[in-house]
């Protein structure tokens, strides 16, 4: 902003200096020419000076107002070469920086994607693992059943002889008993009739 001022306040001098340099330079002379024709010689030669001065403090101005324009110009291309530099760097470092964004935001997907597959991995290892446990108590339970079933069996088989064994002894006792009551019955009968017999002779 302040280049742009000092541009405008050089244009202004420098267009009120260059509106009319030939009618300021014939103003010059008419009054040398009038300073000379009113006091003489002296006064010719320190109208010479006074016009040779203007004309020099004029071409001094001019040649400095012209310096100061092409320098604010100067200034004011390298601050629009400055702007447009650090504009570029700006968008450099901006462009740096999205990309940088966008590498860690995929390294950081990427690592939360691997922790993912690992705690899914972890937790079907886990599952399997109780699975497994259970499928491992389910056959020991069952195991335990089936054991606890032959060897109830094999005590009502054991129990089954024993009642099996006792009946045949009963049966052979019954027997037994009843073979010797038939045989003592018979015998007594024979005793009977041998003693009928004998008195009946």
């Amino acid at each position: 902003m302040a280049l742009l001022e000092m541009n405008i306040y050089m244009q202004n001098v420098l267009h009120k200096i260059e509106i009319n340099p030939d009618d300021t330079q014939c103003k010059l002379e008419e009054l040398t020419d009038k300073d000379i024709n009113k006091t003489g010689t002296k006064r010719d030669h320190e109208g010479k000076r006074i016009y040779e001065r203007t004309l020099s403090g004029i071409k001094a101005i001019q040649s400095k107002t012209q310096y100061g324009l092409l320098h604010a110009k100067s200034k004011e291309q390298s601050s629009e070469q400055k702007i447009v530099e650090k504009t570029r760097l700006g968008v450099l470092e901006i462009e740096m920086d999205t990309q940088f964004c966008i590498q860690d935001i995929e390294e950081k997907a990427q690592d939360s994607e691997y922790k993912v597959v690992a705690m899914t991995k972890r937790c079907v290892d886990e599952i399997e693992k109780d699975t497994q446990l259970c499928v491992n108590d389910i056959e020991g339970i069952t195991r335990e059943g089936e054991l606890k079933l032959e060897l109830k069996a094999l005590e009502l088989k054991s129990d089954l002889h024993e009642m099996v064994e006792k009946c045949e002894k009963k049966i052979d006792k019954q027997i037994q008993d009843g073979v010797e009551n038939v045989y003592k019955a018979t015998m007594d009968r024979v005793d009977e009739d041998y003693e009928r017999d004998s008195k009946s002779k």
